[in-house]
């Protein structure tokens, strides 16, 4: 009885205990229930209250799970977007980028991805988000599914493309670690943060825990904050909570920076909780000052600027000008806007303006941009001027905008013109000069040309009277035969006259400055037949040498005979007179020199030159002839100049001179 009994109450124990370990493990269950009921809740009200777009997505781009904030930021409702996948509302021009930060990470090669694109909406408007997705794997590494992190960044973008120099950046949040987050109570208290919070802030982790928020603000902020929180607590109105705002942070180092907030609000276990998503928005703020400071010089200059300035986009509006637009052409600002540029162009130019626009957009062939040209402008008035275009291309938001500067040349071209017509009237009279220098020279030469001429008409009146005499006097079997003798004899020596007088006209003309192609040898013998009338009756030796080999000179034939006779004559006359010498001798040579221009070269025995006047020969009215002008080597200077050659001479006193000239060879161009 007693064992029974003890057995029984043993029995009863056991079962008692089981019963309140039953009712103590059902009680477990329950709180953990209901814990895990908070953390969904937790998880829901971040999920869905975040300023950012999250997305569930599986291996193939389709949506699992959106927030609310990415309804909004895709521009689709939630179940329509429910039954399109990632690819679907991405930019075409951004699928490959996102399909292969994808494949990398379903790969195990990428841990996370983040991206810059663009969704298109359902109204078909773009939108440029930042994406960062990262993949949840399962125990064998495999990805079970991704976490994605949108935030619109359109406004961004546009600051960024204005400044066409801008950065990209901005930072993910939650699984991609870039942007800070902090989790506090409704007290303030820092329960837990991400590392991103040490890498903004600069504080460890457990220098934050269990501290207040307010430590992360600047003292004129942070003493208004428990105020805040607890004007929340009592009106329950929210003013950032799920909107988002701008404030000043401070860092561990006490410097204060612009920052980007949003707050999520939560519970657990009746507690309150609130999420901060922190973003430093420090460069973001520099580029908006950079830019505003940009627009302000551009403004500066474009609105001082002398030169008329237009911005035109790709179809031809005109977008803006700049006050100097008025003054050149005439038009006001707002007469302009809006318009097509070519009303400032004359309407043989203006008709073709779109067309060259269209074939610069179908090919991308730049004609003038970055190059400039000298085009013709039209004022209102109707008047058209010349003028220097510049254009520069550029861009903004995407679209094509063209920056025309327009320099007025009128006065130029006016001064070009004049300086045109003073250089001709300067070749006019340096052809008279040259012209009356050989009228000079060809006085010099009076008597010798006299005596040249008289000796043909000489032997012409002598042959003649014997043909007469022979023709009426004394008749024979022969006299036909040398009457006719003697009438060919007077027929050639009427030739001779005719050559020297043709010769001198030739040299006396004015020439009209027209060049020809010539070979270098003949222009110097035909200059010698003129200038040599006297020579060999004066006793002087004349020596001729050919190099120059056949080859041809672009010249004007006048001119440079002209340099040749100057040259020969004055040789002449420095072995005559009082400076003659015994044997004198004159020597005229052609040659081919190393650079491939010919080389003329007039050389006598006669009694040189001082060192001096050496130097100075070519010099206007140097001489060292009694009655010289000193004109004569100055003159020949300029024309041989003018043809781009160049003139010297070498001289010792005693020794004789050697004055020389170059001349570029002609080398014809092949078919």
């Amino acid at each position: 009885m007693t064992s029974g009994l003890i057995f029984a109450l043993g029995l009863a124990a056991i079962v008692v205990l089981g019963l309140a370990i039953a009712f103590w493990m059902a009680r477990r269950l329950r709180v953990k229930s209901a814990e895990t009921d908070e953390a969904n809740r937790r998880f829901e009200a971040t999920f869905e209250q975040v300023a950012v777009g999250i997305a569930h997505l599986d291996a193939h781009g389709r949506w699992i799970r959106i927030n609310r904030r990415f309804c909004e930021i895709a521009g689709h409702p939630r179940d329509a977007l429910m039954k399109l996948s990632v690819d679907d509302i991405t930019h075409p021009l951004d699928r490959t980028v996102d399909s292969s930060a994808r494949a990398a990470m379903i790969a195990g090669e990428l841990d996370y991805s983040q991206v810059e694109k663009r969704y298109v909406r359902a109204d078909g408007t773009i939108v440029w988000v930042n994406a960062t997705r990262s993949a949840v794997r399962d125990a064998d590494g495999r990805p079970e599914f991704f976490v994605a992190v949108v935030e619109e960044i359109t406004s961004r973008k546009e600051a960024e493309a204005q400044l066409t120099t801008g950065e990209a950046q901005y930072r993910a949040i939650f699984d991609s670690a870039v942007e800070a987050m902090a989790v506090i109570d409704a007290k303030g208290t820092i329960q837990s943060v991400n590392p991103s919070l040490e890498r903004t802030f600069g504080y460890a982790p457990d220098e934050m825990i269990g501290n207040n928020i307010k430590m992360l603000m600047p003292e004129h902020i942070a003493t208004h904050h428990d105020g805040y929180l607890q004007h929340y607590r009592d009106t329950g109105v929210k003013e950032i909570i799920g909107k988002g705002r701008e404030v000043i942070g401070r860092r561990k180092d006490g410097t204060v920076f612009p920052l980007d907030l949003s707050v999520a609000e939560w519970e657990r276990a009746g507690e309150t909780f609130f999420t901060g998503v922190i973003r430093d928005i420090s460069a973001r703020k520099e580029a908006e000052t950079a830019l505003i400071a940009g627009e302000a010089q551009y403004r500066a200059i474009f609105d001082s600027a002398v030169e008329a300035m237009a911005v035109i986009d790709p179809k031809g509006t005109v977008q803006s000008v700049n006050p100097s637009v008025e003054r050149v052409f005439g038009y006001a600002p707002s007469e302009l806007l809006g318009k097509n540029i070519k009303m400032l162009m004359p309407k043989e130019i203006a008709t073709h303006h779109d067309g060259y626009l269209k074939r610069y957009r179908d090919t991308g062939v730049k004609e003038i941009i970055g190059k400039g040209r000298e085009v013709t402008g039209q004022r209102k008035d109707g008047s058209v001027f010349p003028l220097d275009l510049s254009v520069a291309e550029w861009q903004r938001d995407g679209d094509t905008f063209f920056t025309g500067v327009m320099r007025d040349i009128s006065a130029r071209d006016d001064a070009e013109i004049a300086l045109r017509s003073s250089e001709e009237q300067l070749r006019l009279l340096q052809n008279e000069f040259a012209h009356l220098a050989r009228v000079n020279d060809l006085g010099e030469m009076a008597a010798a040309i006299a005596h040249e001429i008289n000796q043909p008409l000489t032997a012409i009146v002598n042959f003649l009277n014997t043909g007469l005499f022979i023709a009426t006097e004394g008749y024979s079997e022969d006299g036909f035969a040398e009457v006719e003798q003697m009438v060919r004899d007077a027929s050639q020596q009427a030739l001779r006259a005719g050559n020297i007088v043709w010769r001198l006209r030739e040299f006396v003309g004015h020439g009209i400055g027209t060049r020809t192609i010539e070979s270098a040898d003949e222009l110097v013998d035909t200059a010698m037949a003129l200038a040599l009338i006297d020579a060999r009756s004066s006793g002087i030796a004349v020596e001729r040498v050919t190099g120059a080999g056949g080859v041809q000179v672009e010249v004007d034939t006048v001119q440079v005979q002209q340099v040749l006779v100057n040259l020969i004559r004055n040789a002449i006359e420095a072995m005559g007179g009082d400076h003659a010498v015994p044997h004198s001798r004159l020597v005229v040579s052609t040659a081919c020199d190393a650079d491939g221009a010919i080389e003329f070269t007039v050389a006598d025995n006669g009694p040189g030159i001082a060192p001096d006047l050496a130097r100075r020969a070519f010099e206007p009215f140097v001489t060292t002839k009694s009655n010289g002008m000193g004109m004569g080597l100055s003159v020949c200077r300029r024309l041989i100049e003018a043809h781009g050659g160049a003139i010297d001479v070498e001289s010792a006193p005693g020794e004789g001179a050697a004055f020389r000239f170059t001349l570029p060879q002609y080398r014809s161009i092949p078919a």
